[in-house]
């Protein structure tokens, strides 16, 4: 919880009372979370819950068609979901898709994101505008903007562009399993997220990842400060794991 504190928290002894009484705070949220899913978005709806669990009040920003976490919010009547989807931009995604395939409206499909990260942000200002929130929670992407001076973590997969340093750091392997047309779109694909499809983590106060190697790509890739960058095993349901008779 020392990553969600507010900006506006000191090491005052009134402020140290104060974090103790604590204190539900109020988090607005966004992100992939699937309880049924593997990965971060695994992790990001286990630590919902556990936020929910102890009382914290959050709101969850989204569109149903992309995360509407039904089992949290049958759980937890301190989870409220916020829609955010633009109905305009939703329609020339469906129509692009049944035109052109899923594959060829990629670049449809980015603009769409663009737009639902401002109507999120958008949505989120106004909420805190009404009733401020304590922190800004972003799962599984950085934060797409800020709001006030609330202080903003984002708990990120990994370091950016791991994926075509691999690319890159296995070429001959690839070159042997991949078609040579597949391999050129794949170094095309390195090129472009490396040009202009890098994450900006300009938004965030505080980043959580996964390991220490991604704590240290995060540290030399996003300027910020290394001691608000944190490396966080992923919450587990160890239960899943017991052994059926």
């Amino acid at each position: 919880m020392t990553a969600l504190g507010t900006a506006k928290e000191s090491a005052s002894p009134q402020a140290a009372a104060s974090q103790r009484d604590l204190r539900q705070l109020r988090i607005a949220c966004n992100g992939y979370v699937d309880a049924g899913s593997g990965s971060i978005a695994a992790a990001g709806h286990r630590l919902l819950d556990s936020l929910l669990a102890r009382g914290h009040r959050i709101d969850f920003f989204s569109k149903p068609s992309f995360v509407y976490p039904s089992d949290l919010l049958e759980r937890h009547d301190t989870l409220r979901y916020r829609r955010a989807e633009d109905s305009v931009a939703e329609r020339i995604k469906r129509v692009a898709t049944r035109v052109v395939g899923q594959q060829f409206a990629t670049p449809v499909s980015l603009l769409q994101h663009r737009v639902f990260a401002r109507v999120v942000m958008r949505k989120m200002r106004a909420d805190h505008a009404a009733d401020d929130y304590d922190a800004v929670l972003f799962l599984g992407t950085p934060a797409f903007g800020r709001v006030g001076n609330v202080r903003t973590v984002s708990w990120v997969q990994g370091g950016a562009g791991t994926d075509v340093r691999s690319i890159r750091d296995r070429h001959d392997l690839l070159r042997r399993s991949e078609k040579s047309w597949r391999l050129m779109l794949l170094q095309l694909y390195g090129k472009y997220r490396m040009a202009v499809g890098s994450p900006d983590y300009s938004a965030c106060d505080a980043l959580v990842c996964g390991s220490s190697f991604s704590r240290q790509r995060l540290i030399a890739d996003t300027g910020l400060p290394s001691e608000s960058i944190v490396a966080q095993p992923y919450p587990l349901d160890f239960s899943a794991f017991k052994v059926r008779q």
